[in-house]
């Protein structure tokens, strides 16, 4: 995961950038669209605290800017499950890497209801 990513979905481009630091991944993220015009920034960090490895996004505009744990639930070393089933949405987000230069990130409403979801379809930045 470490290094930079972009995804074209429908009308914008949404990037990330992937560092370790201090034992753990941490990112920074952008949804863009009309190639300057920043609709939505994130931060994230994966890092192991009691017990467990947590996956936790702090969307800047939204949630008064309040961090929102997701527990890792599974784990392979191509992929990652993160849940947090009391959230209003998303309940589950899966990163998998595809190959090298590819990795597919699905943010959706969990098992109870996977169809309302997004996929993202990174590709390494050159």
């Amino acid at each position: 995961m470490i290094g930079d990513w972009a995804a074209q979905m429908d009308g914008y481009i949404s990037e990330e950038s992937w560092t370790s630091a201090k034992g753990r991944l941490e990112s920074s993220s952008q949804s863009i669209q009309n190639k300057n015009e920043i609709i939505s920034s994130e931060t994230a960090v994966i890092k192991y605290e009691k017990g467990y490895y947590f996956y936790i996004p702090t969307v800047l505009d939204r949630n008064k800017k309040v961090s929102v744990p997701f527990k890792i639930t599974s784990y392979t070393n191509q992929s990652f499950v993160a849940e947090n089933p009391e959230h209003d949405f998303p309940k589950r987000i899966t990163y998998t890497r595809i190959d090298g230069d590819h990795i597919r990130t699905v943010v959706d409403d969990g098992p109870k209801n996977p169809k309302e979801k997004y996929v993202f379809n990174f590709v390494r930045k050159k």
